[in-house]
C-alpha cells in the first residue's frame, strides 16, 4: 500500500507522540483518520483507501504548513 507509506511518513511530525520522542505510529487507517478528524469509510475497497489516504494528505500537509 504505496499511498499509506506517505501518508504515514507525513503524520510521524504531525503527531503528540512524535514530541514526545515516541515514533511509533499506528498504521491503521482507522486511528489516522480519527486522529486527524476525518470521516473514516470502509477498509480495505481501493476507491475508500484512495479516498482516505488523499485527505489524511491534504490535512497533514496543512498541519505542517505545507498548503
Amino acid at each position: 500500500m504505496l499511498a499509506g507509506v506517505d501518508v504515514l511518513r507525513l503524520a510521524q511530525p504531525a503527531t503528540p507522540a512524535h514530541e514526545r520522542g515516541n515514533v511509533t505510529i499506528d498504521p491503521r487507517f482507522a486511528t489516522m483518520m480519527k486522529m486527524l478528524g476525518l470521516p473514516l469509510r470502509e477498509a480495505h475497497d481501493a476507491l475508500n483507501d484512495a479516498v482516505m489516504a488523499g485527505l489524511a494528505f491534504i490535512k497533514l500537509r496543512w498541519l505542517l504548513g505545507e498548503r
